[in-house]
C-alpha cells in the first residue's frame, strides 16, 4: 500500500496555490497534447526501464518541452484516446483561426532536483512518490490571452477585455509544498508495466487521489486491488449496437461500476480496474436505492467511420422505476424527447444547421461484439460540432432572437388595452 502522508499544519490552501497547481497541470496537457501526434509518428518508445525512470521521463519532457518524450512515457492505452481527443481539439482551433502552439509557449515551467519514493503494489504496477524537488512557473499572460482571443468568433469578443488585467503570473517553490497546501490526498503516481517497459497511467493516478481522499474520512472503504491490472475482468461486449446499450442498462440495475467498466474498451480504462470494489462501495454507500431503468424499441442505423461503428440513435423508449415502485417514461422520436410533460425538441433550425439527425454513439469491435468508445464518441461529437460551427452560430443567434422578439410582442399584446 502506498504510504500515506499527514496533512500539513498551517493555514488552508490558499487559491493563489490551487491556481500555481492547476497551471502546472494545464501545461502537462498542453504538452501532452502537442506531442500526442508526434508520438503517432515516431511510434511508441518502448516504455522506461524502472517506474522511476518513467516518471523521470516526465518531468525531464516538462522541463525541456519535448512533447514525444512526455507522450511516450504515458500509457499507450491512455494516449491512444488523448491523441484523438488531441487531433479534434487542434482542428477546432484551426477552424477558429487560433494557434495553440501560441499558448503553450507563453507557458515556462522548470522543474528541478525531484527524489522519488517507490512502492511495488502488485506485478506490474508500482507507486512512485514525489518526496522533494522545486518548480518556478511563468506565464505570459499576455501572450497566452491574444492566442487564445484568436479562437473566440468576432461576434462573442465584443466587450470582452482587450488585455489580462496583469501581463505576467510567477510563481515558484517547493513542489511537496504545493501539493500539500493545494490539499490534494496523494502525491503518488500510479506506474504500470506494459510489454516489458514502465509508464504512467494517468487514470490510476486520478482514480487513487478519490480513494486516498475517501479513506481519510470512511474506514470502511474497500483496498484496492491492485492484481486487476495485470487480470482485468473479461470484456462485456454486445452482439449489436442494441445489445451494447441493454449490457449498459444491466450494469446500471445492478448499481455496479465495475461491471460498467467491464462494458468500456480495455486499454482505455484498464487503469481504473483495480478500484472497482471502490467504486462499487461509494456508488451504493447506504444500501442499493431498488431504483431500475430501462430502454426498449430503439431505433438504429449503423455505418463505419474512421475504423469503428457509428451508431446512430433516431428513436427509443426510455423509463425509470423508484424505489416506491413509480414509472416514469419518455420517448424519444423525431428529434424530441417526450414525456407526460410534452415534448422537448432541438429547434429544427439548430438541428439542421449542426446537421443533427440523432444521437452517435461509437462502436468498437471487441472479442466478436462491440463496447462504446466514450473517447471515440466524444471525439465524433466536437468533430461534427466544429465542423458546423458557423452555421450553428448564426442559426442560434436567429433562433434567439426570434424567440426573444416573440416573446416582446406577446408581452406587448397582453399589456395593452382596448
Amino acid at each position: 500500500m502506498i504510504a500515506e502522508h499527514p496533512p500539513v499544519d498551517g493555514p488552508r490552501p490558499s487559491s493563489r496555490k490551487r491556481f500555481v497547481l492547476i497551471a502546472a497541470i494545464v501545461t502537462v496537457i498542453a504538452l501532452a497534447a502537442g506531442g500526442f501526434a508526434a508520438w503517432q509518428l515516431f511510434g511508441k518508445s518502448g516504455g522506461a526501464k524502472s517506474p522511476e525512470a518513467a516518471v523521470g521521463t516526465v518531468v525531464s519532457a516538462l522541463q525541456s518541452h519535448d512533447v514525444v518524450a512526455l507522450a511516450s512515457a504515458i500509457d499507450p492505452g491512455e494516449v491512444g484516446g488523448l491523441t484523438n481527443l488531441a487531433d479534434s481539439a487542434k482542428a477546432s482551433l484551426g477552424r477558429a483561426g487560433g494557434n495553440g502552439a501560441d499558448v503553450l509557449n507563453a507557458v515556462n515551467l522548470n522543474i528541478r532536483g525531484v527524489t522519488y519514493a517507490t512502492t511495488s503494489l502488485a506485478n506490474g504496477v508500482s507507486g512512485v512518490t514525489i518526496t522533494g524537488g522545486t518548480y518556478d512557473l511563468k506565464v505570459d499572460l499576455k501572450k497566452a490571452y491574444a492566442a487564445l482571443m484568436k479562437s473566440v468568433p468576432s461576434s462573442m469578443a465584443e466587450g470582452m477585455p482587450s488585455a489580462p488585467p496583469q501581463p505576467t503570473f510567477e510563481r515558484r517553490g517547493n513542489i511537496v509544498d504545493l501539493f500539500d497546501r493545494a490539499n490534494l490526498p496523494s502525491r503518488d503516481i500510479i506506474v504500470v508495466k506494459h510489454d516489458g517497459g514502465w509508464y504512467v497511467s494517468l487514470f490510476a493516478t486520478i482514480a487513487n487521489m478519490g480513494y486516498q481522499q475517501a479513506k481519510k474520512s470512511d474506514a470502511n472503504v474497500p483496498a484496492v486491488d491492485w492484481s486487476k491490472y495485470a487480470n482485468p475482468p473479461q470484456p462485456i461486449v454486445g452482439a449489436d449496437a442494441n445489445g451494447v446499450v441493454q449490457n449498459f442498462v444491466t450494469a446500471a440495475n445492478a448499481h455496479s461500476l465495475s461491471q460498467l467498466l467491464a462494458n468500456l474498451p480495455q486499454d482505455e480504462v484498464r487503469g481504473l480496474y483495480p478500484f472497482g470494489a471502490f467504486f462499487d462501495y461509494e456508488a451504493n454507500k447506504g444500501g442499493r436505492s431498488g431504483d431500475s431503468v430501462g430502454v426498449t424499441s430503439l431505433q438504429v442505423t449503423t455505418a463505419p467511420r474512421n475504423g469503428e461503428t457509428a451508431a446512430t440513435f433516431t428513436g427509443g423508449t426510455f423509463s425509470s422505476t423508484d424505489s416506491s415502485g413509480r414509472t416514469t417514461t419518455k420517448v424519444f422520436k423525431d428529434k424530441c424527447m417526450v414525456s407526460d410533460n410534452g415534448p422537448q425538441c432541438v429547434p429544427a433550425e439548430i438541428a439542421s444547421a449542426a446537421g443533427f439527425n440523432g444521437v452517435v454513439l461509437m462502436l468498437k469491435s471487441v472479442n466478436g461484439g462491440y463496447q462504446l468508445d466514450p473517447v471515440a464518441t466524444y471525439v465524433n461529437a466536437v468533430a461534427a460540432l466544429s465542423a458546423h460551427a458557423t452555421a450553428l452560430q448564426k442559426a442560434a443567434v436567429s433562433y434567439l432572437t426570434s424567440r426573444f422578439n416573440a416573446s416582446m410582442s406577446d408581452s406587448g399584446t397582453s399589456g395593452s388595452t382596448s
